[in-house]
């Protein structure tokens, strides 16, 4: 496996800084207890402690699910917005990776299981099921077992086990979340079959999410699935409805918006955290997916907290 596949090995958030991931959960042997990552899925269990993160942004959508007795999370969204909530075992707590967190306290007096999609896991599954660009758009509580026995199964598997086996259970686990906590406004193609085939597709998917803030083309997300950058721009547009272009532009977009709630960070530094160019690229960008400018955006996001 070449570094451009790798997903991260830890549950991670954004530092608005300057851009970088780190581990949500220091991986002490006292506090972090159990911890596997496959290709987009990362679970981890957390012991019996008072966690406290200030000003993040999750970079993957997070399950959060009360092992043993019952833990407490508080999130701060805005200045006077606080959710609390209490799960007791077998409840599951759906955080999204789209929301600006000033803080989030997560308080657990048993053990916790944390589980972790990358967005390129979610859209590989989202065409599967008929929901291109799913999202997790809200806070979700609710008792849900089923999460519980495939993510502990997920983690009870041996080393060796057979890829199409641990394949089948992160395919299961993740449809489960996409199907019952996600939402899509997205149609798919009435031609989609004639698209690209679902290996390729993923691969295309996730070298885009990963890779989006960075420089590239068409024609080098193509060339990860070793097609011609015309063709595979064509089959792409059939398989899930936007060009390349488009989507990369997506995905562009919305880490541009999560940016923008942060005061401290100016819009040049947006542009160049969320794969710009320049200030004037994010801004015509953002006007015409946003109907308004990066400013405007960020004025009310004041306004609306």
């Amino acid at each position: 496996m070449n570094s451009s596949d790798k997903s991260p090995d830890r549950i991670q958030f954004l530092d608005r800084k300057n851009g970088k991931r780190k581990g949500l959960i220091p991986g002490s042997r006292e506090r972090l207890s159990d911890h596997r990552n496959w290709h987009g899925l990362s679970i981890e269990v957390w012991a019996a402690d008072t966690y406290r993160f200030d000003n993040i942004s999750l970079c993957q959508d997070l399950v959060l699910m009360s092992l043993e007795g019952k833990s407490a999370v508080t999130v701060q969204t805005g200045p006077v917005d606080f959710r609390d909530f209490y799960l007791k075992e077998d409840e599951i707590l759906v955080i999204p990776s789209d929301w600006l967190i000033l803080s989030l306290k997560i308080d657990i007096s048993g053990r916790m299981m944390a589980v972790a999609c990358e967005k390129f896991l979610l859209s590989c599954v989202g065409v599967e099921l008929g929901r291109p660009e799913p999202k997790f758009t809200d806070f979700v509580s609710c008792e849900d077992p089923l999460v519980r026995v495939l993510a502990l199964r997920l983690l009870g598997l041996e080393e060796s086990s057979a890829e199409a086996y641990n394949q089948s259970l992160i395919h299961a686990l993740s449809s489960h979340l996409v199907h019952h906590y996600s939402s899509s406004h997205a149609v798919v193609p009435e031609n989609n079959s004639s698209g690209l085939n679902n290996q390729a597709l993923r691969k295309a998917i996730k070298y885009i999410h990963i890779h989006f803030a960075e420089d590239i083309s068409t024609d080098m997300i193509a060339a990860e699935v070793n097609l011609n950058g015309a063709y595979f721009a064509r089959m792409f547009k059939k398989s899930i409805g936007v060009s390349p272009h488009q989507y990369l532009l997506n995905c562009r977009i919305n880490r541009a918006k999560v940016l923008l709630a942060d005061k401290a960070l100016r819009i040049s530094e947006v542009a160049a955290m969320s794969g710009f160019y320049d200030q004037s690229h994010l801004t015509n960008s953002f006007k015409k997916f946003m109907k308004m400018t990066p400013s405007q955006y960020a004025r009310s996001l004041r306004v609306d907290s």
